[in-house]
């Protein structure tokens, strides 16, 4: 009786609650289709082409040295491009501005989409190498735990990334737990159910 009852709430739930979409941006079809044609027309292509290939498609601003050094390649620089060719869609017909793979669009400044994050993130990182090299020179080797709080300096630098995973995993959990308590299937089900989250998971950590 008492899983009844969860379970005819969660139903209930579902029907309430209004459906949300994330990331509309790059799912749209003006997105698609010059993305696809960027790609297909410029970055596989000779390269003496790309220029005046922006130039007749885009509000071109020309893709910089500096910018093919971290890491914009052509591909990356499409995906750009078209994301705000598809803002200036949206916006006249009078549809909001969407989010893009997750984010919301920036102006990208000397190459750097995001730049106040990227600064405030080199600021922590040159922080954090201060303070390990002032740790290495002020603290003596042979200090109790000395080797315990070097390590715990190598996972703090990098707990941004553990953080976010972990944070998954425990949702993950979650649901198969969550789903195994209330609607109680056979063993395969579970099995089948608690293989498929796994796979998402392990599929996320290894494209991130």
């Amino acid at each position: 009786m008492y899983f009844d009852v969860i379970q005819a709430f969660v139903y209930i739930l579902l029907v309430v609650i209004h459906p949300v979409v994330s990331s509309v941006g790059d799912k749209t079809l003006v997105f698609h289709e010059c993305n696809q044609k960027c790609i297909e027309e410029i970055c596989e292509s000779s390269l003496s082409n790309r220029q005046s290939y922006w130039d007749k498609h885009f509000n071109s601003s020309r893709v910089v040295i500096f910018e093919n050094s971290i890491l914009w390649d052509c591909e990356s620089e499409c995906k750009y491009r078209c994301m705000w060719n598809t803002v200036s869609a949206l916006e006249k017909n009078g549809w909001p501005v969407p989010q893009f793979n997750g984010k919301w669009p920036f102006i990208r400044l000397c190459g750097i989409q995001e730049p106040a994050s990227a600064v405030f993130s080199l600021l922590n990182f040159m922080f954090n190498c201060h303070m390990f090299n002032k740790f290495y020179r002020y603290v003596p080797y042979n200090s109790p735990m000395y080797k315990t709080w070097v390590m715990q300096i190598i996972f703090s630098m990098n707990a941004w990334k553990m953080d976010y995973f972990s944070a998954l995993a425990f949702v993950i959990a979650s649901v198969m737990v969550l789903h195994r308590r209330i609607f109680n299937p056979n063993r395969f089900i579970t099995i089948l159910f608690s293989a498929l989250l796994s796979a998402f998971f392990v599929n996320h950590l290894a494209t991130s």
